[in-house]
């Protein structure tokens, strides 16, 4: 989060909150990400929000948008969003970022009748003739 951009120069706007890459939790499926362009009209003190998140605890990163908008009198601008899903590097955000253990919610896939006897069928064969 950057706040205090004199002349939409981002460069030397204040670092308020440090970036944390997408970290959607593996079997959670699709996320959607947003980035939210906020119009500030004056300068504003973030030091309590800039002590206050840690960037090592996602809890402390949490905050209520309209709260936030309503303290420091934000009006959004523009939205952005993408949707991002697990993959290799959201391991390594949280052990090497957030430096916890990664959750898993990977549910077992859900097979249809057909499928699961299909599945059945191919464990007996590899089971009666892989190790002849």
């Amino acid at each position: 989060m950057v706040g205090n951009i004199p002349n939409g120069d981002l460069t030397q706007g204040e670092s308020v909150c440090q970036y944390l890459p997408p970290c959607p939790v593996k079997g959670t499926g699709y996320h959607r990400i947003v980035f939210c362009l906020l119009k500030q009209t004056t300068r504003y003190d973030y030091e309590d929000i800039h002590t206050r998140h840690n960037t090592r605890c996602l809890v402390s990163r949490s905050f209520k948008t309209s709260t936030f908008l309503d303290n420091f009198q934000l009006v959004p601008q523009a939205l952005s969003f993408f949707q991002a899903t697990w993959d290799m590097s959201v391991s390594n955000n949280f052990t090497k970022i957030l430096g916890i253990k990664e959750p898993v919610y990977d549910l077992e896939p859900f097979l249809t009748p057909n499928q699961r006897k299909r599945s059945q069928v191919r464990e007996i064969f590899a089971k009666k003739y892989t190790n002849m």
